[in-house]
């Protein structure tokens, strides 16, 4: 077999580093298997035939085994990169995989004949006999764990579960296509799964049909090795730990986090972690919470994405969330209290059971919050398929005729208030520049997060700037949506946006200028250019 390449093809710019396909490709290199990376944006194929059939060919005349990594933002490319594929070279195989393909690997076959086969769950096992039986020329067919287009309809693969104690560090090839796009984090595992049971998640989609344990731990000691060869390798001062909720399972996984930071600061390193966690899970009463917290703090936890949801029962419960609204509410205070960023945490306005009075609830929430992110105020749910909010979605008849696997915003809303709002800001809000202000504002919080942890004394007077600017612009989100939620006269907020939009711009000037000031500072002009070096690096 010639060589394997791996694509990830992302919608995030900078967000380029898939673990998933980066730990199979780490796992197929120990077996001495010639594996290759590649990254893409959407942008860089999407409408663009002809660079699909350039990226097609080069892919077809050096690859035998074609692997992508499937989400609903990038299946009709998958399809269509595939189908330029097999035109250049049809004795070329392509898989793909990944949750969504794991769980709609059916619509999959039934939509396009390009791809040979999906992998069911964790890739590692599943890839690497895939790869046997083509070089041995064994039936693919009886193999755990992959369906083909042969065997699609017969439902009795289940997905694999990788062991974390077996496992290898994921190849950092994505590294250097994240240093370009001046993203300089790097994505690091403690453990899959998660303890949540979110009625629109598909975290644990593999361990519920396998009816296995939901979380699956990594050997610290090892993940603290890895912290330290990124560190020392590549220059890494930022991680993002990928788990669903960091302090899991329970008492352990907060002995698990309290040993990851003794780890750290025994170091004597300077870096930085971002991690989510879910709401219910650290409480103001506990001492031993508090002092959790407060390490986690010194050894660099900038930012803790707690899992908000929603700040009204209703769709608490909707959502399965073990959080009350009072959990909510205590779990940002006790956040801000020791001093961790809180600006960004998950929240959910709409869904389509949504009325009046649970959105004058989120308002009301989002108020105290301070939140200077607008997609707080106009996020809705994604239906993401068969996921246990898209079958009580399907039940009540609200799905649109053209939902599918592909499609998790195509749905109607009970209410026909919430429908005119979601109207509006679908015409309007979601393809003004407000939105790539958002983007911009969350990109910057991740980097001064970390910025300042780092270099502190460097960047103390961009502090009280900052937090000026997340103050005016989070008082000038409250008050439009204000309207929109509280007062409930759509017609006037439709009549005051562009005041609302110019008002906006006006503040991201000085948020531009913000940023600009930070990036003079000698030390993190220095830091980024030492990355951007390490981007361009062709060694």
């Amino acid at each position: 077999m010639k060589s394997i390449l791996l694509i990830d093809i992302c919608h995030f710019y900078g967000l380029s580093e898939n673990l998933g396909i980066a730990s199979v490709c780490s796992f197929l290199r120990d077996k001495n298997y010639d594996v290759s990376l590649m990254s893409l944006y959407n942008w860089d194929i999407e409408d663009k035939p002809e660079e699909q059939k350039k990226y097609a060919k080069e892919i077809a005349n050096n690859y035998s085994l074609v692997g992508m990594s499937m989400f609903f933002t990038n299946v009709d490319l998958i399809y269509q990169l595939s189908n330029e594929i097999k035109r250049a070279n049809p004795d070329c195989k392509i898989f793909c995989g990944g949750r969504l393909a794991s769980d709609a690997y059916v619509n999959i076959f039934q939509e396009t004949k390009d791809i040979d086969y999906v992998i069911l769950g964790d890739g590692e096992i599943p890839v690497w006999n895939l790869i046997e039986a083509l070089n041995n020329g064994s039936d693919v067919e009886v193999l755990d764990s992959i369906v083909t287009k042969n065997n699609y309809f017969l439902d009795e693969k289940m997905p694999a579960i990788y062991d974390m104690k077996k496992v290898i560090w994921p190849a950092r090839d994505f590294l250097k296509h994240n240093f370009q796009g001046d993203y300089y984090t790097a994505r690091i595992y403690m453990s899959r799964g998660c303890c949540g049971d979110c009625s629109f998640c598909s975290f644990n989609s593999y361990s519920k049909k396998r009816k296995t344990k939901c979380w699956i731990g990594r050997d610290i000691a090892d993940v603290l090795n890895e912290v330290k060869y990124l560190y020392d390798s590549y220059g890494i001062r930022s991680f993002t730990i990928n788990d669903g909720s960091v302090e899991d399972p329970g008492g352990l996984g907060k002995k698990r986090l309290k040993q990851f930071c003794e780890g750290i600061l025994s170091m004597n390193i300077k870096a930085t972690f971002f991690a989510f966690i879910r709401a219910e899970t650290f409480s103001s009463d506990r001492m031993d919470d508090i002092t959790l917290l407060k390490m986690m703090k010194k050894a660099g936890f900038v930012q803790l994405y707690a899992g908000i949801e929603a700040a009204n029962e209703k769709e608490l419960k909707l959502f399965k969330k073990r959080a009350t609204v009072s959990d909510n509410e205590n779990i940002l205070s006790l956040l801000n209290h020791i001093g961790f960023e809180t600006s960004h945490f998950g929240f959910i306005f709409f869904t389509p059971f949504s009325n009046r009075t649970t959105i004058k609830e989120n308002i009301l929430f989002l108020k105290k919050a301070k939140s200077p992110l607008i997609s707080r105020y106009i996020e809705k749910v994604w239906i993401l398929y068969d996921t246990q909010l898209h079958h009580i979605v399907k039940s009540e008849g609200l799905l649109g005729s053209d939902f599918n696997y592909k499609t998790p915003l195509n749905y109607s809303f009970k209410d026909s208030y919430i429908q005119q709002i979601d109207d509006f800001y679908e015409t309007v809000i979601r393809k003004s520049e407000l939105m790539q202000h958002d983007y911009e504002i969350i990109k910057f919080i991740g980097y001064y997060s970390s910025m300042k942890f780092i270099f502190e004394t460097e960047l103390a007077d961009i502090i009280e700037e900052y937090n000026q600017f997340r103050e005016k612009y989070a008082s000038e989100l409250y008050h439009y949506f204000k309207i929109i939620y509280y007062e409930q006269d759509l017609e006037k907020a439709i009549s005051t946006f562009d005041s609302f939009f110019q008002k906006c711009n006006y503040l991201m000037k000085s948020f531009n200028l913000l940023k600009l000031k930070m990036m003079r500072k000698k030390e993190i002009r220095e830091y980024t250019i030492s990355m951007k070096k390490r981007g361009n690096n062709d060694g």
